[in-house]
């Protein structure tokens, strides 16, 4: 899974690959973890895997000449399902493979994280607030959980009038009532925009 994720990136930036900025070995690379077959070859382990993480934010620095930053969408889903669903397997117990895992998810942040001349800065998102106990030894990750009073509490969430709009877009504003008597909201009457938008995919 988590060689699928650095594929796809990898794939997001296929351009490198014919990047006059690049030299032939680091277009070869590019082009290898580009190829979803090459790229199983390449990446066999968490060192490589790692490696072609730190040398995608390095491509990105040289083709560009500036810092990346980084975007990590439910950074900590791999974590969560390992918790839920890892069984004892005959050469490992549950709790020794769900921390191989969590090891495993955590280092791969960690290299783009931590010491990375490449890297501007990062924003991760998650839902367990228990998975960044596995960041806490990178002194330059904080945390906030995003229903609490910090800088980016406001932008998450529909308010009433951004909910009225997409109402009328979908030819449903006779649901608004129903809606905010149904899911009431996060905070000050703003709603959930995963809540709102199973609703309407469920009416439409």
């Amino acid at each position: 899974m988590i060689r699928k994720v650095v594929h796809d990136a990898y794939v997001l930036h296929l351009y490198l690959g014919t990047s006059n900025k690049l030299i032939a070995s680091e277009k070869k690379i590019v082009e290898r973890c580009c190829d979803v077959h090459e790229f199983k070859t390449v990446a066999t382990s968490q060192t490589k895997i790692h490696t072609a993480l730190e040398n995608l934010a390095a491509f990105l620095v040289k083709h560009f000449n500036n810092r990346v930053f980084v975007l990590a969408d439910e950074y900590d889903s791999i974590c969560s399902d390992s918790i839920i669903y890892v069984k004892d397997k005959a050469n490992m117990k549950a709790e020794d493979e769900v921390s191989a895992i969590n090891a495993l998810c955590m280092g791969a942040l960690s290299c783009l994280l931590k010491a990375n001349k490449h890297m501007d800065r990062a924003v991760l998102t998650g839902i367990l607030f228990v998975s960044t106990m596995g960041l806490s030894k990178l002194t330059n990750v904080e945390a906030f959980k995003f229903q609490e009073n910090h800088n980016f509490s406001r932008f998450y969430g529909l308010t009433t009038d951004e909910l009225k709009r997409l109402l009328e877009k979908c030819k449903k504003s006779s649901d608004y009532s129903r809606i905010m008597d149904h899911y009431n909201g996060y905070r000050d009457n703003t709603l959930s925009i995963w809540s709102v938008m199973k609703y309407l995919n469920f009416e439409l």
